[in-house]
């Protein structure tokens, strides 16, 4: 199914280039309108969306460092996404009104809804980081609540955990 589609467009980038008809350069007026509505609309959605994710993500924050810590890199990960899908829907703007003549736009627009699909999956595959991220932070808790007299160092002293309520829980057996 994939090799018919790359054919398709094999075939119909040779005809406008061996018969020059200019089919993309030679636009009509409404379809720049609509063509540059749409992207500016495109553009303004993303950093919208941005804004609200940032806005929502920042409000959950907690008196938990560890928390915190996850949630910045979540903000983190939601402002360079959005960050780098509005350059390009810019960038995608601006060259189809620059170049009304040459088609440099094609580039980003052919890429745009694959760097959309690829942004979401980095976001979707940077959760298994994340988790090993708070899994690691919180394994010294863990790792104090199965041994309570587990030495815990400060400065230049050291402490018995379990007699300074840092172990208030005690470990879960599982059956």
């Amino acid at each position: 199914m994939y090799i018919p589609h790359k054919g398709f467009g094999v075939a119909c980038t040779a005809v406008m280039v061996i018969h020059n008809h200019s089919v993309l350069a030679n636009r009509a007026k409404s379809f720049q309108i609509f063509f540059g509505l749409a992207k500016g609309f495109g553009a303004l959605t993303d950093i919208i969306a941005t804004i609200a994710m940032c806005t929502v993500l920042a409000s959950v924050r907690g008196g938990i460092s560890r928390t915190n810590s996850v949630i910045n890199t979540l903000i983190h990960f939601v402002i360079r996404r959005g960050g780098l899908v509005t350059l390009i829907q810019t960038l995608l703007l601006v060259m189809f009104f620059a170049e009304p003549t040459r088609l440099y736009w094609l580039a980003f627009h052919v890429n745009v809804t694959k760097l959309y699909a690829n942004t979401f999956f980095a976001m979707l595959n940077g959760r298994k980081r994340m988790k090993q991220k708070a899994t690691d932070a919180t394994a010294s808790f863990n790792n104090c609540s199965s041994n309570p007299h587990a030495r815990i160092e400060g400065g230049s002293n050291v402490y018995d955990a379990d007699s300074y309520g840092m172990c208030p829980v005690p470990p879960v057996k599982y059956s």
